[in-house]
């Protein structure tokens, strides 16, 4: 065999090696970054809102409702308490799986582990065919959202649902639910709140910008094709700092905990946001199974409060707080209407007042 021929053979076998390499690794690899959508958030915020009609997707951290307090609502229903207190309108239809990720709650499967929920389609089939009759889509990623996000591919599919409901309701206001971590105590419950915060806006500034590959599709090669042109029209997805609030909370308490006290006169701690965490080595409730993440009655409603102040661009009315004195309970409801006045990204025009 000549030289020249042994070459080609050579160079033909190492093409066929490269290509089938590329190959592999576009079809296994996580999508690569795509241009992000630059956003004037101060230019989006607006003003004051008299109804709601709210489409929720996401997991338990939204359905949970605290089991050892009597009458306790989960954050979908605290925003409709909060707003019928304020004589507002409020409707809801809950797309929401225990555990779940975005992908699942828009496909019925789980990319990365085993799990079908057959429901999601259905329930899927609420926002394409009546998407026109909601104008506010609210999402939750499952957690922690940083690796969530790679794995399930959380981008792709936050602005699948994004599009079907601007596609549904050109004028609908998305946004992402900035979501806590598990409880261990509190300097790491804020430290993982403000690591994760970084998190929620990549996942939110990708799913807003360039279309994005579909998993598992020659994704690590998208950027050399992919059109940078946004992917529908749907707005830029607005950020609810829910986990920003509790943040803020937590290091509230730590600087004043003469200030905030529960309805029986006792210190208030951190970890009453949370159902059944450990606190000094002890569960709160013995008996029962530790639960560090979902939330209390007190954390729903702290949820619920964020939820308000985004979603109506208003301060939350006066009202109780699950356990908390009246007047750490109006303190509450102060911290949670700066914290969203000051968000930017929460799309909430600055008005004075609040209770």
């Amino acid at each position: 065999m000549s030289s020249s021929r042994r070459r080609r053979l050579g160079l033909a076998a190492s093409s066929l090696a490269l290509a089938g390499a590329v190959a592999w690794v576009a079809l296994l690899a996580p999508p690569a970054p795509v241009p992000r959508r630059s956003v004037d958030w101060e230019q989006r915020r607006a003003g004051p809102l008299d109804a709601r009609r709210v489409y929720w997707v996401g997991h338990s951290l939204m359905n949970h409702r605290d089991r050892r307090v009597d009458g306790a609502r989960n954050a979908i229903e605290e925003v409709g308490a909060i707003a019928t207190r304020a004589g507002l309108r409020y409707e809801a239809f809950d797309h929401t799986f225990f555990g779940a990720p975005l992908s699942l709650n828009w496909t019925g499967e789980a990319r990365t582990f085993e799990r079908r929920e057959p429901e999601a389609l259905t329930r899927r089939r609420e926002l394409e065919e009546r998407g026109a009759g909601y104008d506010a889509l609210v999402l939750l990623e499952a957690l922690p959202v940083g690796a969530t996000r790679r794995a399930e591919a959380g981008a792709y599919y936050a602005q699948r649902f994004a599009c079907a409901a601007a596609r549904a309701n050109p004028s609908i206001d998305v946004y992402l639910f900035e979501a806590w971590g598990p409880y261990e105590d509190d300097a790491s419950f804020r430290a993982q709140i403000e690591a994760e915060r970084a998190e929620h806006e990549a996942l939110a500034d990708e799913a807003s910008a360039a279309r994005v590959p579909e998993p598992g599709r020659l994704a690590a090669l998208a950027p050399y094709w992919v059109d940078v042109e946004p992917a529908c029209d749907a707005p830029p997805i607005h950020l609810a700092p829910v986990g920003t609030a509790m943040a803020r909370l937590a290091a509230a308490i730590a600087r004043e905990p003469a200030a905030w006290t529960t309805e029986d006169g006792a210190p208030l701690e951190v970890s009453a946001l949370l159902a059944n965490p450990r606190t000094g080595g002890a569960l709160r409730y013995p008996a029962d199974e530790p639960d560090p993440i979902h939330p209390s009655a007190l954390g729903a409603h702290v949820a619920g409060l964020v939820l308000f102040a985004t979603l109506y661009r208003r301060p939350p009315p006066e009202g109780p707080a699950p356990g908390l004195s009246e007047a750490s309970a109006a303190r509450l409801r102060a911290l949670v209407w700066e914290v969203v006045e000051r968000e930017p990204r929460a799309g909430v025009r600055p008005i004075s007042g609040g209770s």
